[in-house]
């Protein structure tokens, strides 16, 4: 009984080791953004969102949660169909967003809202350490779920 269990235990410590090993393997081999940019997927291909390469407009508004309760957004910005623009993808050339955060959440848009003047931002939050992370805003939403913090990626479909 006693063998078994070394077995046992012998086994699952080559498991951890290897499932370790290729865990490793994968995430040194990730093309990972440029640090502050924003990675955009559009037809298997994958562009970035470089904020140095446009210029920041003033956001401001009011969103409201499933509460009722409204909240005002003023920070420094970027209109998202600008965003996508000056990553290199033709204008309004897709039909719809999803934009994913570090945490998994996601939120979904037509490129009708996108094109929408003054209504989706992506605005820039600075850290105390001087990070920068990027929130996605959808202003005249009745419900604040598509405001997506640390967006790393937005995914755009034909």
């Amino acid at each position: 009984m006693k063998k078994r269990k070394t077995h046992l235990i012998i086994i699952v410590v080559v498991l951890i080791a290897f499932t370790a090993g290729i865990a490793s393997v994968w995430m040194a081999t990730m093309k990972m953004p440029p640090k502050g940019s924003i990675a955009i997927v559009y037809d298997d291909k994958e562009y970035y969102f470089d904020p140095a390469k446009g210029s920041a407009v003033d956001v401001s508004g009011v969103v409201m949660n499933a509460k009722g309760e409204t909240k005002t957004i003023s920070a420094k910005g970027y209109l998202l169909k600008d965003a996508i623009t000056l990553s290199g993808i033709k204008a309004f050339d897709y039909t719809s967003a999803t934009v994913l955060a570090s945490d998994a959440f996601t939120a979904s848009l037509t490129s009708d809202e996108i094109a929408a003047p003054d209504t989706v931002f992506i605005t820039e939050n600075k850290a105390d350490n001087g990070d920068i992370s990027y929130t996605l805003v959808v202003f005249g939403d009745k419900d604040s779920k598509r405001r997506v913090k640390n967006v790393i990626r937005i995914q755009l479909v034909k």
